[in-house]
């Protein structure tokens, strides 16, 4: 009788330790168990569909916007339990700014960021925001464009696009070969800026002779006194040696620019809310973590061109020289109508409001 006994306990605790192995298999597929035996859903059981995303970006990787990418990559990723796949094509590899936006715009591309060369074929009033002399700090034009992206999105929206939001990049200054310390000293100067209509009106609102030539043409016309200035950042500065044939960084900090995070609309809204909110998520703290590479460096940009031997001029009246431009700032904002003078205004507001909170 107690063998009995002994043999039908042993066989009925064998039962349920196997039961008890097929069940745990089974919610190693399902989830996973606590200390308590309670059961823990996965991450992904939140329901976030697989997807893919495509990220043209025509900077190199070392870039800030390069950095910024690769942390957004990792944190939709992340954020996604690994059901959303992100590849990023660095270094220009599938072409120019302008190949870029027409890839997102049929498709082939899901997300870029763009600036006036890009996105501004399409929504050209975004070429206001490089108005000169409306900002005077990266924050400010965050907040302008901030307050502006909702107007902006209809606009996006209306030629195909998703605006997610932006990097902010600037400012730029000015390389000279001449000490000038003033607007009025720019008269005369043979002034090299990029082949646009706006910049060529900014630098003859300045009154120098304002000339347009290839980037690839600036370092040997500084060289051989073909041109006495040049503008750009501090960084592109440095890149690209032009310091080398220069001896002065003129501080007027004339742009601070956007570049527009756009994501292919159809593919957009393809998606689920998830998905959106988890990629809305990650470009937020992209364009934070791009502020603060783009802040450090400026800083180091500038130490390192003073080590160079330039000499680092700040502009202690820029009123004097937003004065200058301001009929050529209205000018071209009017071209666009309504839209231009809402964009202007904002920018304007943004800064005198900013300014007088200092």
């Amino acid at each position: 009788m107690k063998l009995s006994n002994f043999l039908l306990s042993s066989v009925t605790a064998i039962s349920l330790s196997l039961l008890g192995a097929c069940g745990n298999e089974e919610n190693t597929s399902d989830g996973q168990t606590d200390s308590n035996g309670n059961e823990e859903e996965s991450q992904n059981e939140a329901n976030v569909e697989e997807a893919s995303i495509r990220i043209g970006n025509f900077y190199n990787e070392n870039t800030t916007y390069g950095q910024a990418f690769n942390q957004m990559k990792e944190d939709i990723e992340s954020a996604s339990d690994g059901a959303i796949e992100v590849e990023i094509f660095h270094g220009g590899s599938l072409g120019s700014e302008q190949d870029h936006i027409e890839a997102v715009h049929e498709g082939s591309l899901e997300m870029m960021h763009s600036g006036t060369a890009g996105i501004g074929r399409y929504i050209p009033e975004t070429a206001i925001f490089e108005l000169w002399y409306n900002f005077t700090s990266l924050q400010q034009l965050q907040t302008a464009f901030e307050e502006l992206t909702p107007d902006l999105d209809e606009m996006y929206q209306e030629e195909g696009f998703k605006l997610l939001g932006a990097y902010y990049d600037g400012p730029r200054n000015i390389l000279t070969t001449e000490k000038i310390t003033s607007a009025g000293d720019m008269q005369g100067v043979d002034f090299r800026v990029p082949d646009s209509t706006l910049y060529v009106d900014m630098a003859e609102a300045l009154g120098s002779n304002a000339i347009t030539m290839p980037y690839g043409d600036v370092y040997t016309s500084l060289q051989t006194g073909a041109i006495q200035a040049m503008e750009g950042t501090a960084d592109s500065v440095i890149q690209e040696g032009f310091y080398e044939q220069a001896d002065y960084y003129i501080q007027d900090n004339h742009v601070y620019q956007p570049l527009s995070i756009v994501y292919n609309l159809e593919a957009w809204e393809n998606l689920s809310s998830e998905q959106q909110e988890i990629i809305e998520n990650a470009v937020s703290d992209a364009t934070e973590y791009h502020l603060e590479l783009v802040e450090e460096a400026n800083n180091e940009a500038l130490t390192e061109l003073e080590e160079n031997g330039i000499e680092l001029v700040e502009i202690e009246d820029q009123e004097e020289w937003r004065s200058a431009v301001e009929e050529a700032n209205q000018n071209f904002a009017e071209e666009y109508g309504e839209t231009g003078e809402m964009i202007l205004n904002t920018m304007q507001e943004t800064m005198e409001s900013s300014d007088s909170n200092e």
